[in-house]
């Protein structure tokens, strides 16, 4: 799971035009209250230690629809195309089961996780599954929103 492919998602999700991203590359939300609730959506590239590279993002056409001509999108709007992705369980989104492995020695169950440690004997078990970036994807996705809605009510 990559950085890239996480933040490429959300992008993807948010409307945004992007195919690829520089490894430093990523966006920015932008909200203001006044004259109305609104917001902008950026592309950042911090290109060297000093020097950031922030400019409009490219917006997908139903995201160009709803924007002013300084790109600002009314919050309301923003949120109801976008709300419908926010994913409250991704276990049951994925298909994931949600498995229960024991600890060697202990005889009780946990559940599942990427690396579980027995602190009797220093044992670990490893999840050998693939690892995937929908979770941390649609994480990411539903702080965002959460965002919005946080911002929507306290201004």
């Amino acid at each position: 799971m990559k950085h890239l492919e996480v933040t490429l998602s959300v992008m993807k999700l948010l409307r945004i035009n992007q195919t690829y991203l520089e490894t430093t590359a990523g966006f920015l939300l932008e909200y203001r209250d006044k004259p109305n609730k609104s917001i902008r959506l950026l592309f950042h590239e911090a290109s060297t230690i000093d020097r950031h590279i922030i400019r409009q993002a490219k917006y997908l056409k139903e995201l160009k629809e709803l924007s002013d001509s300084n790109h600002w999108i009314p919050f309301e709007l923003f949120y109801q195309l976008v709300k419908n992705k926010a994913i409250a369980n991704w276990e049951e989104a994925c298909g994931e089961k949600i498995t229960q492995c024991v600890a060697t020695g202990s005889g009780s169950k946990m559940p599942l996780q990427r690396t579980v440690a027995d602190s009797n004997n220093g044992d670990t078990l490893t999840d050998n599954r693939t690892t995937s970036s929908a979770p941390f994807t649609i994480s990411l996705y539903n702080i965002v929103i959460h965002l919005l809605v946080t911002l929507w009510f306290v201004s």
